[in-house]
């Protein structure tokens, strides 16, 4: 009879196996080696399928925080998720998502977030979420953006390969951006060097920073270069932060050493500035959602969580909480403790994560707007960065 549960750290390197049969070739390195958090790990929470003492069936679990200005989010992201080819059928992905929600939720966690979304995901609850900026960034061509691009290189960065001794200040400039990954130094670091997303796309790090003339950290910027003349992805920013105009900067030298005629670079709305930046150097972009899917676990324990940044942005918001039906299905927005609003789960998720209007047949009532007005979308990292899982 197949046994379901939490795998210990000595058989991780097997659920390394698992995976690498499953999502790599040989060209690519293996799971165990680019996804330290999942295969790697001391504390390990991945759960696993065992069918007469051998693994059949696996998915990764990895705890983060996540800050959004003062506010610390509880989260959970899984990935690696796999079945070897003779145990499918049994709906043993279904018994583990069923399985890790329940640890999620016992762990104090409000939101988990997936790498994919395929129907397994949607059915649980999962959405695409966030509102984001895919840019393509090429080499200036016309004679305004030749001479924007020569003024900004001139304004005193100094742009060059990224060594060890400049993680300490690279965790600084991450630090402060407005949300992101609760990472120390050495997260980073480990993370720069196993390549999790960039692995899966035959990618590899090339790691930039630019300094000014005293010789602080400007920018940084990590992107991922494909590491073979027949890899067809697109070379594409993985992570970057610091100052907009010192990140343009990094990004076209990085283009220029690596011989990239594009560059793509995913960027939140909430990171105003460089987008600034980026259009006034004439890139195009479209829209596009952020990476995988996201589920509310908890949304009171959500509403709560998020307090701190929502009375920042408005202080009336403290008014509010928030409960949850107990078929998860909806969610009610109290005012002073009394209903003032019921929306369905896919709303709650829509009006945190996303810009809502009434146009789309969705309006809250005037007591709770006024009180909530400036507080969403909420800014949220860009979940296929170097915390991809």
């Amino acid at each position: 009879m197949a046994e379901l549960r939490v795998l210990e750290t000595g058989e991780l390197q097997e659920a390394a196996q698992l995976a690498d049969l499953v999502f790599r070739d040989q060209e690519q390195k293996s799971m165990g080696i680019a996804f330290p958090y999942i295969f790697a790990a001391e504390a390990p929470e991945s759960l696993g399928v065992y069918d007469q003492g051998k693994l059949v069936a696996f998915m990764g679990i990895v705890p983060a925080r996540i800050t959004v200005g003062p506010a610390a989010l509880q989260v959970y992201s899984i990935g690696s998720v796999c079945t070897h080819e003779d145990a499918r059928g049994k709906g043993y992905a279904s018994k583990l998502l069923d399985q890790a929600m329940s640890h999620m939720r016992e762990a104090g966690a409000s939101l988990m977030l997936v790498s994919g979304d395929r129907s397994l995901y949607l059915r649980a609850g999962c959405r695409t979420f966030g509102q984001m900026r895919q840019y393509v960034l090429t080499p200036p061509t016309d004679a305004l953006h030749i001479l924007h691009h020569e003024i900004n290189a001139e304004a005193a960065y100094r742009s060059r390969p990224a060594e060890a001794k400049d993680f300490s200040a690279m965790a600084g400039l991450y630090a402060q951006e407005l949300t992101h990954y609760d990472l120390s130094l050495y997260d980073l670091s480990r993370l720069i060097q196993a390549e999790p997303l960039a692995s899966c796309y035959k990618l590899s790090h090339r790691t930039w920073i630019a300094e000014r003339e005293n010789g602080e950290a400007a920018a940084f910027a990590v992107i991922g270069v494909p590491y073979g003349e027949h890899v067809t992805a697109a070379p594409l920013v993985i992570e970057a932060a610091g100052e907009p105009a010192a990140i343009a900067a990094l990004c076209l030298k990085a283009m220029t050493e690596h011989g990239l005629k594009s560059l793509k670079f995913p960027v939140g709305l909430h990171r105003l500035e460089l987008i600034q930046e980026l259009d006034r150097s004439g890139f195009a972009s479209e829209a596009r959602a952020n990476e995988g899917t996201i589920k509310i676990l908890d949304p009171a324990k959500l509403w709560q969580q998020l307090l701190p940044y929502l009375t920042d942005k408005n202080p009336g918001a403290a008014r509010i909480s928030v409960t949850a039906s107990a078929d998860e299905t909806s969610a009610a927005l109290l005012l002073d403790g009394q209903t003032a609003a019921e929306l369905s789960t896919d709303q709650l998720s829509a009006m945190i994560f996303q810009k809502m209007d009434a146009e789309d047949g969705f309006k809250l009532p005037d007591e709770l707007q006024k009180r909530l007005e400036g507080a969403f979308p909420i800014p949220f990292p860009f979940t296929g960065g170097l915390y991809y899982i």
